[in-house]
């Protein structure tokens, strides 16, 4: 059970990870703000919380991050400083044109636990899926997966076509949050679509919760709840 010290240095790392985020996107322009401030509790109940601990080399990298919203990126990069990962001047270089660059899409070259560089965005689950399917093929362990996916995606087929697949091939260590924030680039998702993403992942056999994604407290016990469920798929929607 989450204490109040627990919701009080989660809201400190939130508010610190916030203040990054802004003071970065003013550094270096075209940043992609609202994109990752609409993740900041999201990512900090994940990884802040234990959930998801940033995994590192002598752990053999056993958790994966796939950010197909790639453009929220900026958010994970100020969490990693505010939790000594990173350092300001490390931020600083965010998207520069040098070989110390932090890159607008997150890759392993950069994150060795993170990727694959989603340009291209709604290809994060397919990838998933994919990557699920080579460690059958290999034999090896699948690692824990944390994909952040974005409401405008669901406008692309892929992720509707990878929906159902990764229900068939029974994946076990995916963890899907899908950020609706209501906004895409060039205005809100709803002047182009209606649909009901959380009906679709039911109707593709995944457990579902809704939660408010600002929320620390309701944050942690849908992950909570993600972590004692005897389903497969799970995912959360942000209202």
């Amino acid at each position: 059970m989450i204490i109040c010290e627990d919701i009080k240095r989660l809201e400190l790392i939130a508010k610190k990870t916030r203040e990054k985020i802004i003071e970065t996107s003013l550094i270096v322009g075209r940043a992609h703000p609202a994109s990752s401030l609409s993740l900041v509790e999201i990512l900090v109940t994940a990884f802040g919380g234990g959930f998801f601990p940033i995994p590192n080399k002598s752990s053999g990298y056993n958790r994966h991050l796939v950010f197909s919203k790639a453009h929220g990126i900026l958010a994970f990069y100020c969490l990693l400083e505010s939790l000594g990962f990173l350092t300001d001047k490390d931020l600083n270089n965010f998207k520069a044109n040098s070989e110390k660059t932090l890159p607008p899409e997150p890759n392993p070259t950069t994150i060795p636990f993170a990727g694959p560089a989603t340009g291209p965005l709604g290809g994060g689950l397919a990838f998933s899926a994919g990557a699920h399917l080579a460690s059958q093929v290999t034999d090896s362990k699948p690692p824990k997966t944390l994909l952040i996916l974005g409401d405008g995606e669901f406008q692309k087929g892929q992720v509707l076509e990878a929906l159902g697949y990764t229900a068939k091939i029974n994946y076990k260590n995916l963890t899907a949050v899908v950020d609706c924030n209501g906004l895409q680039l060039d205005g809100k998702t709803s002047s182009v679509t209606r649909m009901s993403i959380e009906k679709i992942f039911n109707a593709n056999g995944w457990d579902t919760q809704r939660v408010d994604g600002h929320n620390i407290l309701d944050l942690h016990a849908a992950f909570s709840w993600a972590t004692s469920s005897r389903r497969q798929q799970l995912s959360w929607l942000k209202p």
